[in-house]
């Protein structure tokens, strides 16, 4: 998300329940007259991109984070989970590339 994009969100771009967010427009900052203060995304509604739940990104953040050989302790810290072992239940199919180097190492 761009910082337009963000700046412009509001709770009804929110969903909790669905855990998702809305982004279809974005704040320009260097407006002078307050009725053009909100304009359409740049590209994000012309790319078509499918809409995906919140906790892709943190997934995805997670498994890069073991792809660069991040500590498990550092990772867990990082996401908030209570144990490491919640953290190596939860992401336990790591991606073939970790899986891969891990193989390189033994």
């Amino acid at each position: 998300m761009r910082k337009g994009e963000a700046a412009a969100l509001q709770w009804t771009d929110i969903d909790l329940k669905k855990f998702t967010i809305s982004v279809n427009k974005t704040l320009d900052f260097g407006v002078k007259n307050k009725n053009e203060l909100f304009g359409d995304t740049k590209t994000l509604k012309k790319l078509n991109i499918p809409s995906m739940p919140i906790l892709s990104l943190r997934h995805t953040h997670a498994v890069l984070l073991m792809e660069t050989g991040a500590e498990m302790k550092y990772i867990q810290e990082r996401l908030g989970h209570g144990t490491m072992q919640i953290t190596a239940d939860v992401y336990a199919h790591i991606s073939l590339k970790s899986r891969k180097r891990q193989h390189e190492k033994i």
